[in-house]
């Protein structure tokens, strides 16, 4: 059995595991499964957003926001994935 399709999710589509959230981009099941969410499901690309942004975690986060959450990052040592840097 595969598991590349990630995750079974009543709430979504095999098409939504495929996509990037933010852009619609198509993403790769390895992608979704490094950067993913717990659901493998992939809110920001790099298609979308900075590598940098998506080393701070913005892949798996759809509250990530560049502007606050990169100032926050570099500033305070604040990472969004919880800890610090």
């Amino acid at each position: 059995m595969s598991t590349d399709e990630g995750l079974w999710n009543p709430g979504l589509s095999v098409d939504d595991h495929r996509k990037c959230r933010g852009c619609g981009a198509h993403v790769t099941p390895d992608t979704r499964r490094v950067m993913g969410d717990e659901d493998r499901v992939v809110h920001h690309c790099p298609r979308c957003i900075t590598y940098r942004d998506l080393q701070n975690g913005a892949a798996a986060s759809a509250d990530y926001d560049p502007e606050t959450d990169r100032i926050k990052s570099t500033q305070t040592g604040y990472h969004p994935m919880g800890g610090s840097e």
